[in-house]
C-alpha cells in the first residue's frame, strides 16, 4: 500500500440526509468558494478533496476540505491518526484512497479537484453552443483513448451520452460518455488513479462516478466519463438520449428548456442540471413504457 504520508485538510463535515439534495447544497455550496480563500496564495495548485462514510437511517456523513499544511488543517490524515484501508496515486502523484477512524467511520473518496489556493475558481459556468456534427469524433477519439488507458477488465461498454450525442441538438460543448466498470470498488481503485490530476477531477453524483476533464486545470470543462455497473441507474439516461434521437418535438422542446435554465442558472451548474431532472424523468419514462 502506498503511504499516505503529508495529507492533512482544511474543512467540514456533515451528517445530511440522502434524499435531500437541497442540503447538499447547502453544504458545499459556500464551501467551494470559501476553502480556496482560506488558504494563503502560494502560486501552486492544491486539491479540494471530498469523502463519504455510510450514517445509517438514510444518512451520510460527508466531509469536504481542501489541503492544507498540518498546522493549519481540520484533520490529519496521516497514520497513526487514522487507518488507509487503501491509497493510490494520481498522474500529479498525490494520495488518493479510503480511509477508516478511530470511531470506526470508513470514509471513501467522493470528489478531487486541482484549485489555486487564494486565487480564481474552474470556470464552470453553463454556456450552450448549437450542434456540432464533430462531437461524434470527439466521443470516437475520447473512447479510444479510454480504450486504450484501461486494463481490459476495467472498462466494458462506452456510449456517447448526454445532448451532444443527440444530432441537430444544442447542449453545452462537453463530450459525455457513460463507461461500463465491474464495480464502484473496483473504478475507485483502479482506474480513477489513471485518470485523475491537474486538468482531471472527479465527483460522486447521482449515484456513479463523473470524471471531469478540463482544458486545462482550472479551465473549461471538455469531457465527462460517467462511470457505473451496467445495473445502475444512470444507464436509463440511454433510454432519453434515443427517445429525443427518434421525437425532434420533445429534443426541441428540451433544448428550449435548457436554454430558460441557462439564462437562469447560468452561473450555478448543478442547480441547472437539477432543474432539467422533471422535464428528463418525464421523457425517460415514456420512453420506457414503450413497448
Amino acid at each position: 500500500m502506498t503511504p499516505a504520508a503529508g495529507l492533512s485538510l482544511l474543512g467540514a463535515e456533515a451528517r445530511l440526509p440522502d434524499d435531500d439534495p437541497e442540503a447538499v447544497l447547502a453544504f458545499y455550496g459556500p464551501l467551494f468558494a470559501d476553502l480556496p480563500a482560506a488558504v494563503p496564495p502560494s502560486g501552486e495548485l492544491t486539491r479540494l478533496l471530498a469523502f463519504q462514510a455510510p450514517a445509517g437511517d438514510g444518512a451520510t456523513w460527508h466531509r469536504f476540505g481542501i489541503e492544507a499544511p498540518p498546522e493549519r488543517a481540520t484533520w490529519d490524515l496521516r497514520p497513526p491518526a487514522v487507518h488507509w484501508d487503501w491509497t493510490a496515486r494520481d498522474t500529479a502523484g498525490r494520495t488518493l484512497g479510503g480511509y477508516r477512524l478511530p470511531d470506526g467511520r470508513a470514509f471513501e473518496p467522493t470528489g478531487a479537484a486541482y484549485v489555486a489556493p487564494g486565487g480564481p475558481a474552474a470556470d464552470d459556468a453553463v454556456e450552450l453552443a448549437d450542434y456540432d456534427p464533430a462531437w461524434r469524433s470527439r466521443f470516437e477519439a475520447l473512447a479510444s483513448w479510454l480504450g486504450g488507458l484501461a486494463e481490459p477488465d476495467l472498462i466494458g461498454r462506452i456510449e456517447h451520452y448526454g445532448s451532444t450525442a443527440v444530432p441537430g441538438l444544442g447542449a453545452k460543448p462537453v463530450i459525455d460518455l457513460l463507461v461500463e466498470v465491474p464495480s464502484f470498488v473496483e473504478a475507485r481503485r483502479r482506474l480513477l488513479p489513471k485518470l485523475l490530476g491537474p486538468a482531471v477531477e472527479f465527483w460522486w453524483y447521482d449515484g456513479h462516478l463523473v470524471v471531469v476533464g478540463r482544458e486545462r486545470p482550472l479551465g473549461r470543462r471538455a469531457w465527462h466519463l460517467h462511470l457505473a455497473p451496467i445495473d445502475q441507474p444512470v444507464w436509463r439516461g440511454l433510454a432519453f438520449r434515443d427517445w429525443l434521437r427518434g421525437h425532434p418535438e420533445d429534443a426541441a422542446r428540451y433544448a428550449a428548456l435548457k436554454r430558460e435554465l441557462a439564462a437562469a442558472h447560468g452561473a450555478d451548474r448543478e442547480r441547472y442540471t437539477l432543474a432539467k431532472g422533471e422535464f428528463v424523468g418525464q421523457v425517460t419514462r415514456r420512453a420506457a413504457a414503450q413497448p
